[in-house]
């Protein structure tokens, strides 16, 4: 008779769920990575804004329209900083839940598995010892056969 676990259904269960959680964890830390990909894109904005002030005040003359223009923009723009740092911590918190929630998942699908491998084991060792019994029965009546004949 093979081995069979009677826990496979539950095993199976517990594999999806963490597989469930896995996507979800993997969703929610795509989202942080965006988040902060758009804070690093404002933050060169705000840098290239910088760097045109520069090259006005160099220039001299008229630009102070430009100039005033571009400190408004980067004002603006930190603002946005601010909102999408705000987003970003947020969607880190919710990363941070659902790797709780991975963790937790894999938690028990790894106990499940470790006792499918104790089970199996103990398995394997009945199945050897009955071997070994019938091994030792039949030497025991070849050995009767043996000595009455």
């Amino acid at each position: 008779m093979p081995f069979k676990f009677t826990l496979e259904p539950l095993m199976k269960h517990r594999k999806r769920l963490e597989e469930d959680a896995q996507r979800e964890f993997f969703k929610a830390r795509s989202a942080v990575d965006e988040a902060l990909r758009r804070i690093n894109s404002l933050y060169e904005s705000v840098d290239h804004a910088r760097r045109q002030i520069q090259i006005l005040q160099r220039s001299g003359g008229q630009a102070i329209a430009a100039i005033t223009q571009h400190e408004e923009f980067i004002a603006g723009v930190q603002i946005r900083i601010e909102r999408e740092r705000k987003v970003a911590r947020e969607l880190m918190m919710v990363a941070e839940e659902k790797h709780q929630v991975l963790l937790e998942a894999a938690k028990e699908f790894k106990s499940i598995e470790k006792l499918k491998e104790r089970r199996h084991r103990q398995y394997r060792e009945e199945k050897k010892k009955k071997e070994l019994k019938i091994i030792d029965q039949t030497v025991t009546m070849r050995f009767k056969r043996g000595a009455v004949g």
